[in-house]
């Protein structure tokens, strides 16, 4: 992977240059479709600009290709979380506490999924 573009892509990030960043980015992936850390970046820009499936989506693949980022595994759950996956979600949240029990994030997003998945089913046990 091209190192210096990369760098640039996530100074565009910590100066708030989302575009400039997203595009960079992008210009990569092609040739390296491959590297985790390209799909999970995309992920979490597509998260912060409202598009969860989008980012899910990428923050899937950068799982896939590195299993072993408990980061990867919580941001893809928040992904999953915002488009409704909530048992999608459980599984990732539940992924990121089994690599790195010390990573707190993911409980206390674990403790959110439950609460909905169980607010849900009361609602729907009332309805019924």
């Amino acid at each position: 992977m091209d190192g210096d573009a990369f760098s640039r892509a996530q100074e565009h990030l910590a100066h708030g240059r989302t575009q400039e960043a997203e595009a960079a980015l992008t210009q990569l992936l092609p040739a390296n479709p491959g590297v985790a850390e390209l799909h999970a970046s995309l992920g979490m820009i597509a998260g912060s600009t409202g598009r969860h499936a989008l980012a899910a989506q990428r923050l899937e693949r950068a799982c896939e290709l590195d299993p072993q980022q408990a980061v990867y595994w919580h941001n893809c759950g928040e992904a999953l979380r915002l488009t409704s996956r909530l048992q999608d979600a459980e599984r990732a949240f539940r992924r990121a506490i089994a690599i790195d029990p010390e990573f707190i994030a993911p409980y206390d997003s674990l403790i959110v999924v439950v609460q909905i998945a169980h607010g849900r089913a009361l609602a729907a046990s009332d309805a019924a």
